[in-house]
């Protein structure tokens, strides 16, 4: 049986369809860019902090009113807010669902996990202890 190069194409195309799909809960389910441009060189403001499936958002934005976050591509990342600042190194992990971050000064990484990340959306979820949060970033 002879393949001819338009069905090879087809095929790999249709590969990299499938591998690219809902690899995020909140999706999106597909995107051409790759998670690194999709992350990198934005300012990510908060837009919703969820503890334990309760809306904090006001009282997150009463205390840290000017929180922004940008992670650059040389895999740094900087935090400021209103009377603070934080930096550390950042890296996907786990195919990109997850986003480790280890502050300066320190070595065990922070893990979120990654539940939408798209060019303006940047949704995070951790457990602290018994606490869980979920945070929904937007691009500046």
């Amino acid at each position: 049986m002879k393949m001819n190069k338009g069905h090879i194409l087809i095929a790999l195309m249709l590969l990299l369809f499938v591998a690219a799909c809902d690899k995020y809960e909140d999706g999106p389910s597909f995107s051409i860019a790759g998670p690194t441009f999709r992350i990198t060189d934005k300012n990510w403001v908060m837009e919703q902090v969820l503890l334990n499936d309760t809306d904090m958002t006001q009282t997150w934005k009463t205390y840290y009113p000017d929180y922004c976050i940008v992670y650059s591509t040389n895999k740094k990342y900087s935090v400021v807010w209103d009377g603070g600042e934080s930096s550390g190194t950042w890296k996907f992990k786990d195919r990109s669902t997850e986003l480790w971050r280890t502050k300066d000064g320190e070595t065990e990484p922070n893990v979120f996990k990654i539940l939408r990340l798209a060019s303006r959306e940047l949704w995070l979820a951790w457990t602290d202890g018994t606490e869980n949060y979920e945070t929904h970033l937007k691009k500046d």
